[in-house]
């Protein structure tokens, strides 16, 4: 198995209102790479997409690459018309 060879460390997050053929794979996936942090968000599969959950995926994400949060006057310049 490919984790079982990857020692660098990594992020998965979760949303857990998506589909689910994935979501016993995960315990197995933290078996076998010892250095995987995952995070469970509520969302839906696509989570990262979504407009309602973009800022807590990126806090998420800069939180695991110690970044701090994501600063308000990048937010406020980010427009989203609506197209995925």
């Amino acid at each position: 198995m490919l984790l079982a060879r990857s020692s660098a460390p990594a992020l998965l997050i979760v949303a857990e209102q998506g589909d689910e053929w994935y979501q016993g794979e995960i315990s197995d996936a933290q078996q076998w790479h010892p250095q995987l942090t995952v995070v469970r968000m509520s969302g839906p599969h696509h989570i990262h997409l979504e407009p309602a959950f973009v800022d807590r995926v990126a806090g998420e994400i800069r939180s695991y690459l110690d970044l701090g949060p994501l600063p308000a006057d990048v937010t406020e310049q980010i427009e989203w018309d609506g197209n995925v």
